[in-house]
This record gives structure tokens, sequence and C-alpha cells, in this order.
């Protein structure tokens, strides 16, 4: 067996078999070093990796400004009036949104990291930054086998040091995935990551990890594996802007659950079915239409159906065979 191979049901940038696998020829030299990075230290920065950034963050503020400020409204969640400090999922209705979300150079990178089909399933746009608390994305959203999703920040425009940056700390990622009962509390649809935020910020100090801060620009992406501890630096000038999008991706051929609402010890899991943003289909519905299309020919009509065409064709020619004899015999019989 090959390190790619082996314990299939590990990201292979996460495969303690890594090694092995960056010195065989499946990476090439650009891919080896981004990997390298993660493997490492949980994240890897793309620098200028959208280089039509500055077109494109021009449309998307034009889409979702209105939103932000609550001059629009973007649904239930968002309503006339109400000023937001982020929007999910925009991508529904912000064709720039889905375009840097299914960037297919991205989408092929991480599939070639993972060693799965990459797919974007949420996106998180911001105008300002976060400031949110260090944290791991594996508590909101997972996967089975576990860490099979990843985080990509994209830069909209040039960020300062003042605008409340991007930070994480490097190396968290290997860090176990801690269930909610050894955290010390019963999982339900009411909780939120700050039950969490006691443990992060003990292991962060037991384990000496230090804070790095990205200070990016316009066009730079960064990738961060599922465990990795990031958050949002505080805004220390009122007003800045802090224009960036997040996409989340899941990889194929998992199942896919929220494990702060799971209970795995009481068999409650509350598992997801997460929209494919390329497609606009939820991954089952997607599954089946790829098992739809491996039972076709090639011509539309299924493998499945052209056997059971066939079979009743062979059907009516037996029937015909059986009786043909005696119809014979009895047209013979009256000429």
């Amino acid at each position: 067996m090959t390190a790619q191979t082996i314990l299939s049901g590990v990201p292979l940038i996460e495969s303690p078999f890594f090694k092995e696998l960056a010195s065989s020829n499946y990476f090439d030299e650009h891919e080896a070093q981004i990997a390298a990075e993660l493997n490492v230290y949980g994240f890897a920065v793309l620098p200028g990796f959208f280089s039509d950034i500055a077109q494109q963050a021009q449309q998307l503020r034009q889409d979702l400004e209105p939103i932000f400020n609550g001059e629009q409204s973007s649904g239930r969640s968002h309503p006339l009036g109400t000023p937001v400090d982020r929007l999910q999922d925009a991508f529904k209705f912000s064709h720039t949104v889905k375009q840097i979300a299914c960037e297919p150079q991205l989408i092929a990178l991480l599939s070639k990291l993972y060693g799965r089909q990459a797919f974007a399933f949420q996106t998180l746009n911001f105008k300002q930054g976060s400031q949110q608390a260090a944290h791991s994305d594996s508590v909101h959203f997972h996967s089975a086998p576990e860490r099979f999703m990843c985080g990509v920040w994209v830069a909209l425009e040039d960020v300062e040091l003042d605008a409340g940056p991007l930070c994480y700390y490097p190396g968290s990622h290997t860090l176990p995935v801690y269930d909610c009962r050894q955290i010390g509390f019963t999982p339900s649809d009411t909780i939120n990551q700050t039950v969490y935020e006691p443990t992060w910020n003990k292991l962060i100090e037991a384990h000496g990890l230090h804070k790095k801060v990205f200070v990016a620009r316009a066009g730079d992406a960064l990738i961060w594996a599922a465990n990795l501890l990031h958050g949002g630096e505080p805004i220390m000038r009122p007003g800045a802007t802090r224009w960036s999008q997040v996409t989340h991706y899941y990889f194929e051929g998992c199942e896919y659950y929220t494990p702060m609402q799971s209970d795995l010890f009481a068999a409650k899991i509350a598992k997801r079915d997460p929209v494919n943003i390329a497609t606009g289909l939820p991954i089952s519905k997607g599954l089946e239409a790829k098992q739809a299309a491996a039972q076709t020919d090639g011509t539309g009509v299924s493998r499945g159906g052209l056997r059971g065409f066939g079979n009743r064709l062979i059907k009516v020619f037996n029937l015909i065979a059986k009786d043909l004899p005696v119809k014979v015999s009895k047209y013979l019989s009256r000429s």
C-alpha cells in the first residue's frame, strides 16, 4: 500500500505518512510547499491568488453593502432597517460571492491536498473584522471521517493591523477534536461556541501556542485546517473596514454533522445534507445524480432500463416462438 491509499479516511495533509507522500511525485513543487505548511502549521497563505479581486470586490460591495447597512433585506434573518455584521450564504443572490467560492483552481488544489473532491457549502461575508474569539470550526460543522473540512479566507481589500485582521495559532490543528461531553456539557440547539472557549484558551496556554496575525493584501487567500484555532483581532480604528469572504469546504465521501448539537453517546447526531454551491443541490442529490449517470450508456438511457427493455423483448420473442408452430400448422391445413 502507498501513503495515498493507507488510512484513506484521513486527509492527505494530516496523514501520519505525509512525509512519504511529500517525497513522491504526487504534489508538484508549488503544491508541495502549500501541503507542507498545512501539515506543519495548519494553514497556508496563497499570495495574490485572486488576480481579478479589484473587479470582484467592487461588484461584491455593490451587491452586499445595502444589506450590511440595513438599506436592503436579504430575507427573514436580515430584515429591512437592521444593519448586520456578517452575511451568511450570500452566494444565493450574489454571483460574485459564488464565483469566489467556486474558483476552479482553488477547488482543484483543495481536492489534491485532501485526497478527495472538494465542494464549497457555506459562505460568510464581512464588511468589518469579526473580532471573534479564537475557535475551531470543527465544533460547528464536521465530518466522519473527521477533519475533511477546511476554510478559505479571502481579502477583498488591503487589511491593516488596526482593522481587526485575522489571527490564528499555528500547530493548533493537531490538537484532539474534543467531544461536547468531554468539555462537560450536554449538546442542544441553544448552545454556542462560548462553552468551548475556556478549554481552547487553556489548551493554548498548556501547549505554548503563539498567535499570528495575517496582514493581508487584496487577493490574498488563506487556507486553514478544520481544527485550527483562529479568530479576529480587535478593531482599533473606529469605522475601519475589512472586506473579506470566508468559504467553508467539505469533501465528498463523508457523512456531515453539527458536533455542538450531536450527542454521540446517546446516538443523536445532527446530520447535515450540505448544498454544493456549484450545483445548487444538496450533496445527497448530487450523489444520486452521479450514480444515475454511472448507470447510463452515454445516451441518457440507464443500463438498468436497457436491461429491462431487453428482457421484455426476449419474453415477447419467446411467446411468439412458442405459438408460431401452431399458427403455421393451422395455416397449412387451410391451404
